[in-house]
């Protein structure tokens, strides 16, 4: 659905330059969605006090502060 509204010349649905739609990961990673990574932890309730270990869970973490 939201690749055929993203697509759609005649649809209005439009995102604004340099902005970005935030998804899960049931969403596609293009261009004006940001989506995590999967396999790595992501709930913030999942890194319970425990620093993130790589760039990956990092990005993840501050993915679902937002």
């Amino acid at each position: 659905m939201l690749r055929a509204a993203v697509n759609d010349p005649r649809d209005l649905f439009a995102i604004p330059a340099g902005k970005f739609y935030l998804g899960d990961v049931g969403f596609a990673n293009v261009l004006g969605f940001l989506v995590p990574y999967r396999g790595v932890r992501y709930h913030l309730k999942e890194h319970d006090g425990r620093t993130p270990t790589n760039e990956k869970e990092l990005f993840n973490y501050h993915h679902s502060s937002l």
